[in-house]
């Protein structure tokens, strides 16, 4: 999948690296699960996935049945394919997931792959989501910085294109200030998930 690269031209951050250090991470059913048989369909798929062979991935975690952890490796699996609206359709509802790493790397994985997209506005929304349930993670920072400054500059963009003798604004900096200064002081809330689809069940 082609990634396309903000204005700003600095290091993009990495795919969040849950338990594995793969271009887009995957997890691994706790070991608690009752269902042996999932657990190794998803080791078999994480194994699959980080050789690269992407299809057998793909079927060894269908082959795993629904829960938190197979939607979440699905929906990376999708986005390394470049299907895209697949892979947003898992992820948005992990984001309020009951498994906080699920919901973190959801969350994060869903802002940066909104952000290759160009939608500016939902990748901050999902890193916003990342940072509530990880604030001090500076991966997610760097990222919702990445998204704020590329949402700013297509506004500048569109107000430009619109009236060509208009100064851009510099309220983006502030913007992400707030953010940031909310998250680190506790008063910073979540906002709505981006879908009210119920998360699949875990085993």
């Amino acid at each position: 999948m082609r990634r396309s690269r903000p204005a700003s031209a600095r290091r993009r951050p990495r795919r969040v690296p849950l338990l594995a250090p793969l271009a887009v991470a995957t997890l691994a059913l706790s070991a608690s699960c009752s269902d042996a048989a999932a657990r190794l369909a998803v080791l078999d798929g994480n194994a699959a996935f980080a050789r690269g062979e992407r299809q057998d991935a793909l079927a060894r975690y269908l082959a795993a049945g629904p829960g938190e952890v197979q939607s979440f490796d699905l929906g990376n699996v999708y986005a390394a394919m470049g299907e895209t609206e697949a892979a947003r359709s898992l992820l948005a509802p992990l984001r309020d997931a009951s498994d906080p790493r699920v919901a973190f790397g959801a969350a994060y994985n869903l802002g940066l792959l909104e952000l290759e997209l160009g939608r500016h506005d939902a990748a901050v929304d999902s890193l916003r989501a990342a940072l509530r349930a990880r604030p001090s993670d500076l991966e997610a920072k760097r990222a919702l910085e990445l998204a704020v400054e590329a949402s700013r500059n297509a506004r500048s963009a569109s107000a430009a294109s619109r009236s060509p003798t208009a100064e851009g604004s510099d309220s983006g900096g502030d913007e992400l200030f707030g953010i940031l200064r909310e998250l680190e002081t506790g008063r910073f809330r979540a906002p709505r998930p981006a879908s009210t689809a119920p998360a699949p069940d875990d085993h």
